[in-house]
């Protein structure tokens, strides 16, 4: 009998665990988030629970829930890997979730009696295969009031770093949900940096790139002038192939406007890229002559050969469709494009990259209602609206 009353004791918990209501979904920060500013103590964690009459505690701070389940907290923070713990309460319910994120250490001051540079503020600290007119950012934290400067792999130059305050910063979360004040850096000297732009003549084949820091007598205690080097732990070379094509395979690629920023760009799988540089584990993907985008390198997959673009345009066609009307665009391979909607929601703007027109023919519906008028133009040597 005593085993019998353990069984059903033990199915009740099991059966009352599976069918809890209780949620607790975390928006932001992501799992693994590394912030991008060192220039803050606290940082936002917001998202949703069910039910709303629950509480919340995060890292045993109580948390107001919103009348439609939302939550948002400022909350401290500590330097290097943090983590919120968040618990949430419903009658006899408890979900707990753990967030882990990564708080940048900010730059130590370095003594002004030594001579340093601090290894992990060097940049780059990512390869660069980079083309001609392109330009690498060089930079580093050490001790103040010094003379700095660079150099890469053979070219006998000294190219200048000079030091400066970095500016103000900007952090999302603030200027969205706080007093949107910019964040000013610590007041600390010792910041290097510069940049070098890519000549016709250089040939880097994973080249190193050297930063310096030379002493002054004015400034430190030293019978005479001393030098420290250090290498970037990124190495630079020369984008050297004319004709590199790919072509995207997920059901969505996003391409972004530079490398790690505002997604922009959403493409549908075998669409055909031009590859004309890459930095770390991104490409950047050359939509004309003018504008680029970057995306992963892992969401491009290679492409032996495709057709020279320019690509052209020479027919459009209105079908009618059952919910609704579709417009072919015919072109030769799949190209990057963007779609944008007018403000009176009457028109859509497709742009089509790498594209030149050649557009005689536009053939539209008889009895299609919902297309009254198509209009292209080339607004640039490569782009076709």
């Amino acid at each position: 009998m005593a085993i019998k009353r353990c069984f059903y004791l033990l199915l009740f918990l099991v059966v009352s665990r599976t069918f809890s209501t209780s949620r607790l979904n975390i928006v932001y920060p992501p799992e693994g988030e590394v912030l991008q500013t060192t220039a803050i103590d606290s940082n936002y964690i917001f998202g949703r629970v069910t039910p709303t009459t629950a509480q919340l505690f995060i890292n045993n701070t109580p948390i107001p829930i919103y009348r439609n389940g939302a939550f948002l907290a400022f909350l401290p923070l500590q330097a290097g890997q943090f983590s919120y713990e968040c618990r949430l309460i419903a009658d006899n319910d408890t979900v707990r979730v753990v967030r882990h994120i990564v708080v940048p250490s900010p730059p130590q001051v370095t003594p002004g009696d030594s001579l340093t540079i601090l290894r992990e503020t060097v940049e780059p600290n990512l390869d660069h295969i980079l083309k001609t007119g392109d330009c690498v950012h060089i930079s580093f934290w050490g001790t103040p009031l010094c003379h700095a400067f660079f150099t890469i792999g053979t070219l006998t130059e000294r190219f200048p770093l000079i030091e400066n305050v970095p500016a103000a910063d900007i952090y999302w979360a603030e200027a969205v949900f706080g007093t949107g004040a910019a964040l000013k850096p610590p007041p600390t000297a010792g910041f290097y940096s510069g940049s070098y732009t890519l000549k016709n003549s250089d040939q880097f084949d994973q080249d190193s790139i050297y930063v310096y820091l030379e002493s002054s007598q004015v400034y430190l205690e030293s019978p005479q002038n001393e030098l420290l080097k250090m290498a970037a732990k990124g190495r630079l070379s020369t984008w050297t192939e004319s004709e590199k094509w790919g072509e995207t395979w997920l059901p969505k690629t996003v391409l972004r406007t530079a490398k790690g920023k505002s997604y922009y760009y959403f493409l549908p799988p075998h669409v055909t890229c031009r590859i004309t540089g890459q930095i770390g584990n991104a490409v950047r993907i050359q939509l004309s002559e003018t504008v680029e985008a970057w995306t992963e390198r892992d969401k491009i997959v290679d492409k032996p050969f495709a057709e020279k673009m320019p690509i052209t345009v020479r027919v459009l066609r209105c079908e009618s469709r059952e919910a609704g009307s579709r417009v072919k665009v015919y072109t030769s391979m799949r190209v990057p494009f963007r779609i944008e909607q007018s403000i009176d929601g009457q028109s859509l703007h497709v742009y089509f990259y790498g594209v030149i027109a050649d557009t005689d023919w536009i053939r539209y519906q008889q009895k299609d209602d919902q297309i009254a008028q198509i209009q292209w133009r080339q607004i640039d040597r490569q782009i076709y609206v």
